[in-house]
């Protein structure tokens, strides 16, 4: 006869309903990440903006995103994830609704910036669940099936909501988001819970605290770890080929070396992604598979760094061979899960929000720091009309970044998927 713990122990039914609860969310962040691509044109016409303003409305979501991660990360280890995930998902479908009947700039700009604030907790959260729910050896594969979703999430969002915004009109494709946000929002209050029944929480035993000191404590930690550091780094390093080469100058380049339209271009760069959904959950389960973390992490860092230098400053190749390299990077990058792996067994007990959320403001930062980084590189050798060289100098930021990444990966501490400290009760 199944017993209570078996039905709503750590990896048991309830355990993986909830884990699917809090990706649905994560997915849902991301469809809100890739509106403004559906929704631009329309933007443009209805608030009467040029381009430029949309980029803005658009980039109010990051703005409140990348701030949050750290704040998100201790709200989640002082409360844990389910109170705060209410409260988000309910500023989320506000910034909705707001967003549905904007008739400013600001409005949409306020709009985007709550939408941002309440998404930003999705990832860091589903991660605390994770660590809360299941097993230390399955984080790894967990993460990387999270990340996963919320990549299809990413590449297959922006047709559907096109094909809404057509049929019914940009508004109201903003309320059936809205109306998707208020479901979410009700199965995270009567569903998710914070930890199993009964399970021994870090703040149960006698002589320890939840409170403001080992907050600080934790924050201090986190701050002061070269671990966590390499870890951070390794995140951004990886991830900027997605969010930097991949989302914004590698079409642009293609186009200019290759000749090709640039829809042939944003073809190619979406092989990164291509790539990117399997090695997501691939590189996380290999990780836990075989007990180790800097050697998927090493391996991954070498063949990215390889592949990217031979796409950049190679000679021009086919293009099915080309698609299939930028399948491979995409592939190689996806290894930044187990950096979040490797910095949940290298934290303080109790403070696993607070470490996945200094990596994933580390990998925010990193996009926001190189998408205009490489554009201001590439004004100041070519103006507005950049050679092949100019790319190649420009884009050799992200070549500097995947070997930054490969030198974290060496010099990182091998954890064996063990928690480096002493570890009991709910994370």
């Amino acid at each position: 006869m199944t017993t209570m713990a078996k039905k709503h122990g750590p990896g048991s039914i309830l355990a993986w309903v909830i884990w699917a609860i809090a990706t649905a969310y994560f997915f849902w962040d991301y469809l809100q990440q890739v509106a403004p691509g559906a929704m631009g044109p329309y933007w443009i016409k209805a608030f009467h903006i040029d381009n430029a303003t949309l980029g803005v409305i658009a980039g109010f979501y990051f703005y409140s995103y990348g701030i949050m991660q750290i704040p998100v990360g201790v709200i989640g280890d002082h409360f844990g994830p389910h109170r705060p995930l209410i409260v988000a998902a309910s500023v989320a479908v506000a910034g909705n609704i707001l967003l549905a009947v904007a008739d400013s700039p600001l409005n949409a700009e306020l709009a985007r910036l709550m939408i941002g604030a309440g998404t930003a907790f999705s990832f860091v959260s589903c991660l605390k669940l994770i660590s809360n729910w299941f097993p230390h050896q399955y984080f790894a594969t967990l993460v990387g099936l999270t990340s996963l979703i919320g990549m299809i999430g990413g590449i297959s969002g922006e047709a559907p909501l096109s094909a809404t915004v057509g049929a019914f009109g940009w508004r109201a494709t903003i309320w059936m988001l809205a109306l998707i946000g208020i479901g979410l929002a009700a199965l995270i209050i009567f569903v998710v819970r914070d930890h199993p029944a009964h399970a021994v929480r870090w703040e149960d035993h006698p002589q320890r605290n939840r409170g403001g000191h080992k907050t600080l404590s934790d924050l201090k930690h986190v701050f002061s770890s070269g671990q966590t550091w390499m870890c951070g780094a390794y995140v951004s390093g990886m991830n900027a080929i997605y969010f930097v080469f991949g989302a914004l100058w590698g079409a642009d380049f293609l186009v200019d070396y290759y000749g090709i339209t640039k829809v042939q271009a944003e073809g190619a760069m979406s092989m990164l992604f291509v790539g990117g959904i399997p090695g997501s959950f691939f590189f996380g389960w290999f990780s836990d598979k075989i007990q180790r973390r800097k050697l998927p992490m090493l391996g991954a860092g070498i063949m990215a760094a390889g592949v990217l230098a031979f796409v950049i400053y190679g000679p021009k190749m086919p293009l099915p061979l080309l698609y299939a390299l930028l399948i491979i990077q995409g592939f190689m990058c996806s290894a930044y899960v187990v950096s979040f792996a490797l910095a949940n067994d290298v934290r303080p007990p109790g403070s696993a929000g607070i470490s996945v959320g200094f990596v994933n403001t580390c990998s925010v930062a990193s996009s926001a720091v190189f998408q205009p980084g490489v554009g201001a590189i590439l004004d100041s050798l070519g103006g507005n009309t950049p050679t092949p060289g100019d790319y190649r100098i420009a884009l050799t930021t992200m070549v500097g970044l995947v070997v930054m990444a490969m030198f974290m990966a060496l010099f990182s501490k091998e954890t064996h998927c063990r928690p480096l400290y002493e570890n009991t009760g709910t994370h």
